[in-house]
């Protein structure tokens, strides 16, 4: 059974703006997708709808089996939460904070003490390589190592699925690929990630890679 499923799944602006057409999309636990496509295409769109963060227009989304939408009833953020991680291009790390407490922030609302949370995140921090710097301010680290930190607080949680939009766009060719690498490890672990990606280099090595045009899949093919 696919762990996500959409069907006839079309997202309208009030203006009449057709943002996605009919989209038809099954994703099996364990994939690592590449979403790409042109600049307004889209994909970004798909990839809110995805994690919940966006709702569709029409037609109908599918999480193990079950209808999104009554699996969410009056708590959308408890399943979104449960369910999917995310990592942006421009990290969305709070400067202020330090490297742990970034990591740590996504469990603010779990029910485990302060030491489990340290624990868990400093556990994450090792994978990623950055534990040494656990204790150092956001804006002391290079952009590579920002984007390290983004991905060791969307595995904190533990979620089944992270959803990737544009994570190497803000970095140079070589550390892009570093975190690249990075996300393969993770998903030789079971975990399953999507990727909005304008870079085909990047693209290339998922095992899937869907294009989308003007709001509609164009092709859909896997390596």
């Amino acid at each position: 059974m696919e762990l996500l499923k959409l069907e006839n799944i079309s997202k309208i602006y009030d203006n009449n703006t057709i943002v996605l057409d009919n989209i038809n999309l099954k994703i099996r636990k364990g994939e690592l997708i590449a979403i790409m496509g042109p600049s307004g295409s889209g994909k970004s769109t798909l990839l809110n709808i995805l994690g919940i963060v966006d709702s569709k227009t029409s037609g109908n989304y599918y999480i193990n089996g079950k209808e999104v939408e009554e699996l969410i009833k009056n708590k959308p953020n408890k399943l979104r939460n449960s369910f999917f991680s995310f990592i942006f291009q421009y990290f969305a790390l709070l400067k202020q904070y330090t490297v742990l407490e970034n990591v740590m922030l996504p469990l603010t609302y779990r029910k485990c003490s302060n030491k489990e949370r340290i624990i868990k995140s400093e556990f994450y921090l090792k994978k990623v390589g950055l534990l040494e710097h656990k204790d150092k301010k956001i804006n002391k680290l290079s952009g590579g190592q920002q984007q390290r930190v983004a991905i060791a607080r969307a595995l904190v949680t533990e979620a089944e699925i992270i959803l990737a939009d544009e994570p190497t766009g803000n970095l140079d060719q070589k550390t892009g690929q570093d975190i690249m690498e990075l996300l393969l490890e993770i998903n030789k672990l079971g975990k399953t990630i999507i990727i909005v990606t304008h870079d085909y280099n990047i693209a290339k090595q998922c095992s899937r890679i869907i294009k989308i045009v003007d709001g509609k899949i164009i092709s859909d093919e896997c390596y």
